[in-house]
């Protein structure tokens, strides 16, 4: 009886010792996969004109959940879930905006003002223009975010010149090319206007619908996501 039941532990040990083996042999292609469906699927959101912060002002639950939402092209719960994560954090971000920037003070707080009054048609060209100033400010490059270098886009520009991890690269990796927000007149189409905001669109007059609650979250996404990840990426250590 006492060596069945010796036996019979001692095939539970190998069991879960074979199980702990094959985790850390398939670990880096665990890996791998995750990071290629977290990049696919913050890239999907860019796509749509959502954009999310900087990784550690989003919690992992929240980051799980959104991407598996956009696994599953749940566009409406997708929505839904970003304006009441940006909504219930509106006040936060004005002031951390305010505080960093207090040339830029003015300006924003009318525009958030502009924003909780459904003033959108006024939130969204602000929001939009302080996002392009302040990338201009915390990469001290020459040219704004909505600009190219040699038909490159700024952001891909930015971000080719820092060391990042995999995560992070996973996670910035849509910035390596343009999206429906940084088209310029030519690079849009009927489908990517239909799915977010144009910059040039917007602040050339051209779209005259854009004025709209989740359009401005958009919009507010974008900016905070500049501020963000600007200011965290200038600690990163230059590529060399």
């Amino acid at each position: 009886m006492l060596q069945h039941i010796l036996t019979a532990d001692e095939n539970e040990a190998k069991h879960y010792i074979q199980e702990i083996v094959d985790f850390e042999k398939n670990f880096p292609d665990h890996v791998k996969k995750y990071l290629a469906t977290l990049a696919s699927a913050v890239s999907v959101l860019v796509d749509h004109g959502w954009y999310l912060p900087w990784p550690d002002r989003i919690s992992q639950g929240d980051l799980t959940k959104i991407v598996k939402l956009v696994k599953r092209s749940k566009w409406g719960d997708i929505e839904n879930f970003l304006v009441d994560f940006y909504e219930c954090r509106v006040d936060a971000i004005q002031n951390e905006m305010t505080d960093r920037f207090p040339a830029r003070k003015d300006a924003l707080d009318q525009a958030f003002t502009a924003h909780r009054t459904r003033q959108y048609f006024l939130s969204i060209p602000v929001f939009l223009a302080q996002a392009d100033g302040i990338f201009v400010e915390l990469t001290q490059l020459e040219k704004g975010i909505f600009q190219r270098q040699k038909s490159l886009p700024m952001t891909q520009v930015w971000v080719s010149g820092l060391l990042l991890d995999d995560f992070t690269e996973s996670y910035l990796q849509h910035l390596n090319r343009t999206s429906t927000l940084i088209f310029n007149k030519a690079e849009r189409t009927e489908q990517s206007i239909n799915h977010g905001i144009n910059r040039h669109a917007i602040l050339h007059g051209e779209s005259t619908d854009y004025g709209q609650r989740v359009n401005s979250f958009k919009a507010l996404s974008f900016l905070y996501f500049v501020k963000t990840t600007g200011e965290s990426a200038t600690d990163l250590p230059p590529l060399t």
